[in-house]
């Protein structure tokens, strides 16, 4: 019985931890890179102060299902406005609050969120997004009324700009 635990002990000690909580990337370029390594849409939540991504949830928190879903599914990454890089991120994706999700390329802006979103839709986006076999052929728009964006290239084209958030 003891050389079996003995046995299956290096296995339970190599199993990856569970995923429960996304990491949040604050460098951008990083984040970019490690999308597309691993295949996965970024998401991008636009937001001010310490954890807040979690202020851009309505209702102040997310739930263990949403932050399942971003650990699993997505590189996560913060642009908090109150330091310059996120401050630039966000002047870059002409966006002071809000929600940006990736295709899996990381070339295509697949979600524009602007403002707080409710739980359930982010939960909504997040699923629809993270479908391996989704082809995203335009940019989906929700959240208040959005300015009418600068003449230019979209903002998500090849993820520019950089620096940590």
């Amino acid at each position: 019985m003891y050389t079996s635990m003995m046995l299956a002990l290096p296995l339970i000690l190599a199993s990856p931890p569970e995923q429960g909580s996304p990491v949040w990337q604050r460098d951008y370029q990083e984040a970019n890179q490690q999308g597309q390594n691993e295949k996965k849409p970024l998401a991008i939540f636009v937001g001010s102060g310490k954890k807040g991504y979690e202020k851009l949830v309505r209702h102040g928190k997310m739930n263990a299902r949403i932050e399942k879903l971003l650990a699993e599914n997505y590189v996560c990454v913060y642009a908090n406005t109150k330091k310059k890089a996120g401050k630039r991120l966000a002047k870059q994706f002409r966006l002071q609050k809000g929600l940006l999700i990736s295709d899996r390329t990381g070339k295509i802006l697949a979600l524009r969120h602007t403002g707080p979103v409710a739980s359930k839709a982010l939960k909504r986006y997040l699923t629809k997004y993270a479908d391996p076999d989704l082809e995203v052929k335009k940019t989906e728009k929700h959240g208040a009324k959005q300015r009418r964006p600068v003449a230019g290239p979209p903002p998500m084209m090849s993820f520019g700009g950089g620096g940590g958030c």
